[in-house]
């Protein structure tokens, strides 16, 4: 029997069953499920359709003569097909908001920080968010200084609040006005644009107006895209400790595993972007304990959603736990977070230009 060949009562059974064991941690059997849920149907029938239930790869027996647990491919299809819509709570929201706007302005890299400290505390999970990669943050403003004779700093200010510099040689520095001269040039023709976005046309429009100093253009061109394009995925980490708190990974070896994961985000992040298909929409992903090589850990679950800056998608936060969680709960929480994320990333966006 294939899975979109399961029966409505098989569904429902097995709802019920994943609802419990989230509850009490504890594997179900069809005693409680008969005396706890109004199915309808006596505990010998519930035993029956859990032996199919586990035949078919949704349920699985952690110990002779006890009860189910959920398989990964039995939360796979509760999250896709049965977990109810929690409705968000309008007295939750004013909190989120609260401390998302209380966080550092213009300093995304603590926004993040600060917004993966607010989910950690709210779900009890363990957070692994990125920051925004420079490649797709437009440019602000570009600055020359000099360091003496021969070494030149170029400091790119971008629209994030990132800084990012690199020193370059020169064999003739410009005099200090023309190096204001060309800062203000420079910032004028590639401000507000990416790495990405800058093309061969502009470039050309560039050197044309640096003709005297064509040499100095290159080397400061290449400056430009190395400190726009190195160390470009950086990963910010909370709430570790949280998954101490969950029996799963309350071993010394399952939390070791863990904790090791998580000291080497930029590996498991790697994975996991490779891990979904082409053409899958992306910008909300949960992946279920063994249904991915993510990892070599069966029992962790990945919950990701992707964040905007200027209407684009510049990051990800990803909510890590076991397999066993209360997936309504915790996808509510992190979309409402992530939607006032958002807005605090967009008014950023609009400050800065009123500014």
């Amino acid at each position: 029997m294939s899975e979109n060949e399961i029966n409505e009562r098989k569904l429902q059974i097995l709802k019920a069953i994943i609802s419990d064991y989230v509850s009490t941690g504890e594997p179900v059997g069809s005693r409680t499920l008969a005396r706890k849920y109004n199915l309808g149907i006596s505990p010998a029938t519930i035993r029956n359709e859990m032996s199919d239930l586990e035949e078919m790869g949704f349920l699985e027996q952690p110990h002779t003569s006890a009860g189910r647990i959920p398989s990964s491919k039995g939360y796979r299809i509760y999250v896709d097909r049965l977990m109810p819509a929690e409705k968000k709570d309008p007295s939750f929201i004013p909190v989120i908001q609260n401390q998302i706007l209380n966080l550092a302005a213009f300093e995304i890299d603590k926004i993040i920080r600060g917004t993966s400290q607010i989910l950690s505390e709210l779900t009890n999970m363990a957070i692994i968010a990125s920051t925004p990669s420079a490649r797709k943050v437009g440019i602000r403003t570009i600055q020359l200084v000099s360091l003496g004779s021969h070494n030149l700093m170029v400091v790119i200010v971008l629209d994030n609040s990132q800084v990012r510099n690199t020193v370059i040689r020169t064999e003739e520095m410009p005099h200090p006005g023309d190096l204001l001269m060309l800062s203000n040039l420079l910032t004028m023709k590639l401000s507000r644009l990416s790495v990405e976005q800058i093309n061969i046309g502009i470039l050309d429009s560039v050197r044309k107006d640096l003709s005297g100093y064509r040499t100095l253009f290159a080397s400061v061109l290449s400056a430009v895209y190395e400190a726009l394009t190195k160390d470009e995925d950086e990963f910010i980490v909370e709430g570790k400790s949280n998954i101490l708190n969950f029996p799963e990974f309350n071993s010394i070896e399952k939390a070791k595993e863990i904790f090791l994961t998580l000291e080497n985000p930029d590996e498991l992040m790697e994975n996991f972007e490779k891990s979904l298909g082409e053409g899958e929409d992306d910008s909300f992903r949960i992946f279920i304990g063994d249904e991915t090589d993510i990892t070599d850990n069966k029992d962790l679950s990945i919950i990701s959603a992707k964040y905007q800056l200027n209407g684009e998608d510049v990051g990800t936060i990803n909510l890590l736990g076991p397999k066993r969680l209360d997936y309504s709960k915790v996808t509510t929480i992190l979309t409402q977070v992530v939607e006032e994320l958002n807005k605090k990333l967009s008014n950023l966006s609009k400050e800065d230009e009123d500014g």
